[in-house]
C-alpha cells in the first residue's frame, strides 16, 4: 500500500483515531509479547487459515472470504470481556525481583491486567462488606505469609472497608469491625 491519502475539510475537525488501509488487508488486534529473562511468549494470536501475513503484521485472505472466516475452525472468536492467557513453565523464581516487559504487537491492543500466580492456580473472589475482606487480608498475611493481596472497586463494596484498610498495606494485627 503506497501513496498519498489526506482528508480535506472546510471546517475544523477532530480526530480521535483515523485508520487508512486496503480492503483486503486486516490489522488484528488481539496479540501481545511478554519478556520475562530472556524469553518471550506470542499471547492472543488467533489461529487463522488461508491467509497471507505481511511484514506490517497484517494478513489478507487468499480467498473471497470475511475475517471470521479466517479463525482456525471457527471457533476462535474475540472476547468482549475477559480472556485468560496461561505461560506454563513461566521462568521466573519466588523471591527474586524479575523484570516483565508486556509489548503489544497488534494495533490497538489494551492490556487491562497482568497477573503471576503458581501453577496451581488462583481465583477472582468478589465480597462485598468489610469484615469478610479484612478477615481474608489477615489470612493472607498470618497463615500464608503473603506480601499482599489485590482490591480493585465494584461499585458495590462496604463504605468502610477503606477505613479497615487505611494504609494499604497488610498490619501485624487486623483491627475489629464495629458492626
Amino acid at each position: 500500500m503506497d501513496g498519498v491519502a489526506e482528508y480535506d475539510t472546510t471546517g475544523q475537525v477532530w480526530l480521535d483515531h483515523s485508520y487508512l488501509g486496503d480492503g483486503w488487508w486486516y490489522q488484528p488486534r488481539e496479540a501481545f509479547e511478554v519478556e520475562v529473562n530472556g524469553s518471550t511468549e506470542l499471547f492472543g494470536r488467533l489461529p487463522r487459515e488461508g491467509v497471507e501475513w505481511d511484514d506490517r503484521n497484517r494478513f489478507r485472505p487468499l480467498e473471497d472470504v470475511d475475517e471470521p472466516e479466517t479463525r482456525a475452525g471457527q471457533e476462535a472468536s474475540i472476547s468482549q470481556d475477559w480472556v485468560y492467557e496461561h505461560w506454563q513453565g513461566f521462568p521466573i523464581a519466588t523471591g527474586e525481583d524479575t523484570e516483565v516487559v508486556v509489548r503489544p504487537t497488534d494495533h490497538d491492543v489494551w492490556i487491562g491486567r497482568l497477573m503471576v500466580i503458581d501453577r496451581d492456580g488462583a481465583s477472582l473472589v468478589y465480597f462485598s462488606d468489610a469484615q469478610t475482606i479484612v478477615r481474608w487480608r489477615g489470612r493472607a498475611d498470618h497463615d500464608w505469609g503473603l506480601a499482599g493481596i489485590a482490591l480493585w472497586t465494584i461499585g458495590q463494596e462496604d463504605v468502610r472497608l477503606w477505613e479497615q484498610l487505611e494504609g494499604g498495606g497488610l498490619p501485624a494485627e487486623t483491627k475489629r469491625l464495629n458492626a
